[in-house]
């Protein structure tokens, strides 16, 4: 008797189960999956404030950072309904919802990152990539980890749509007092996307 009893219980629940999962949910969208590849790269020079250094503004050496963001293409490349409702077992529909995000796969990720500075007065360019350390990247904290040419430390989840990270000026030997800084990303095809700064003139 006891094993009909859980027996029905256990068709019951799973009906349930069945009929949330397929249910129709207006409050979750349809959720797709994208392949993503690189374009372009957004560079923005940053005080240690976080601001923008706007032209004509004199920045401390020591408090420069560089932003960069990627832009990107994105292919659909499948479309899925993925939710969850636990609204028909008695849970408020406010907090009962799981809704899925859409997903991105980086067709050619970032492989490697140059940074070069070229001195306005001389026009000498310098290598000057390991003068900076990471220190974001998709908001995890790299703080205080060296940016190396040949290596890029990816850190990106499937519900990233581009790539953004920060490096920090840390070693100020070899930076002109007047430079253009150039950073080139190499990707894993051997493709380069480069931008380059304005002109900065530190005091």
């Amino acid at each position: 008797m006891k094993n009909k009893i859980l027996a029905l219980f256990l068709i019951h629940a799973l009906q349930f189960l069945a009929l949330a999962c397929a249910g129709e949910d207006v409050d979750c969208p349809r959720t797709s999956t994208y392949e993503t590849n690189i374009t372009s790269i957004v560079l923005t020079p940053l005080s240690s404030s976080l601001n923008e250094i706007k032209p004509n503004s004199n920045p401390k050496k020591s408090d420069f950072s560089l932003s960069i963001r990627t832009q990107v293409d994105k292919q659909k490349i499948a479309k899925v309904e993925t939710k969850f409702n636990f609204g028909d077992f008695g849970f408020a529909k406010t907090y009962a919802t799981t809704c899925a995000s859409d997903k991105y796969y980086s067709k050619d990720p970032i492989e490697s990152i140059q940074v070069l500075a070229t001195n306005t007065a001389t026009n000498e360019t310098t290598n000057v990539t390991d003068h900076f350390i990471y220190q974001y990247i998709n908001d995890y904290n790299f703080m205080n980890s060296k940016v190396i040419e040949n290596s890029f430390p990816t850190k990106r989840d499937d519900y990233t749509e581009t790539d953004y990270f920060q490096i920090g000026l840390y070693k100020t030997t070899n930076i002109p007092d007047s430079a253009i800084f150039t950073v080139t990303l190499t990707l894993e095809s051997g493709n380069l996307v480069s931008q380059k700064t304005t002109i900065i003139n530190f005091n």
